[in-house]
């Protein structure tokens, strides 16, 4: 189920809304740096507006049949359990991408 649509890139970042029944919010995907650990996240999940934005999840790379995605996970004290979701490319236009609610705890 899509919940939300980001625009931009994996070189500068995405942004854009979550919108569900109960939670609505404009987020940010920023890149971290590589830390070196094989579970660290490449990329944290940011809310709010860009003078006062909180950290609310985090994101990883993935790849499956050759089509790279981001597994994120967004955890705000509103939501009653983390968010897990996967961050798609929209064809054609791929500036857009597509947030896909994932029923469960572990993202997958």
């Amino acid at each position: 189920m899509i919940i939300g649509t980001l625009t931009g890139s994996a070189s500068h970042g995405f942004s854009g809304m979550i919108e569900t029944v109960a939670y609505q919010a404009h987020i940010t995907l920023e890149s971290l740096p590589d830390f070196g650990g094989e579970d660290d996240p490449d990329w944290r999940i940011l809310v709010g507006n860009p003078a006062n934005e909180a950290e609310i999840g985090a994101g990883w790379n993935r790849t499956l049949a050759g089509h790279p995605y981001i597994e994120i996970m967004i955890d705000d004290p509103g939501l009653p359990a983390p968010l897990y979701a996967h961050l798609t490319q929209r064809l054609p236009d791929k500036r857009k991408y597509s947030i896909r609610w994932i029923r469960g705890d572990d993202g997958e």
